[in-house]
């Protein structure tokens, strides 16, 4: 990347337009990442080739409730990752996270004090009354909820990414209409970038995939 661009990349981020929608990698050490959740369905004998897969297969032995179960359980720490902190120093538009955790939500409130927007739901959505207010956004589902909002199995995908809601319009007419950061993907992890780009079509501004030089994302 030239100096040129790196400078635009820099104003881009610095003129609080853009919007950061983060993987797994953004979470870990704090939380784990995609590949030690599957290595954790793998040790309860779920069988697949992807985390999708797994979810399936564990949903199928076990049940639903018992994915629930286990997702808050892993998930369901109040803590904070260095990427997390680090995220909060940068004036972004809004956020959109596929992970389950509060980890931005902790980072937020230790260094701003102030209740941060968090929107899982379609309910929530509705009562979110000032859209130019900065908020995250969990349209893949978060832990801190009374019911069950993850998107994690095949069919999730293919019911809940697919069928219209206020809340997933939104979020596909916030990533068409400014510049996105995708920061804490690895390409192993080939399915949440389908669901990312899922949103853009091909008059989006530039999207930016932000990666280690190996494009390796914590386990």
């Amino acid at each position: 990347m030239s100096t040129d661009q790196r400078r635009l990349v820099a104003e881009t981020i610095l003129s609080g337009k853009s919007i950061l929608v983060c993987g797994s990698g953004v979470s870990t050490p704090a939380y784990p990442g995609v590949g030690a959740l599957s290595d954790k369905f793998l040790e309860l004998g779920a069988k697949g080739n992807n985390l999708m897969e797994l979810a399936d297969s564990y949903i199928s032995d076990r049940g639903r409730e018992s994915l629930t179960r286990m997702l808050r359980s892993i998930y369901g720490v109040w803590s904070s990752s260095r990427a997390h902190d680090l995220i909060t120093m940068i004036p972004w538009r809004s956020i959109i996270t596929t992970n389950y955790d509060a980890g931005l939500l902790a980072a937020y409130t230790a260094t701003s004090r102030k209740n941060i927007p968090t929107i899982a739901t379609e309910d929530e959505f509705k009562a979110w009354s000032d859209r130019a207010e900065f908020a995250v956004l969990h349209p893949h589902g978060a832990v801190l909820r009374p019911q069950d909002t993850y998107i994690i199995s095949t069919r999730d995908y293919e019911e809940k990414l697919t069928s219209k809601n206020t809340f997933i319009d939104y979020v596909q007419e916030v990533v068409n209409k400014n510049h996105v950061f995708f920061l804490g993907f690895g390409l192993a992890e080939e399915y949440l970038i389908k669901s990312m780009y899922y949103y853009r079509d091909k008059n989006s501004p530039r999207g930016y995939f932000v990666a280690q030089s190996d494009y390796g994302m914590g386990r």
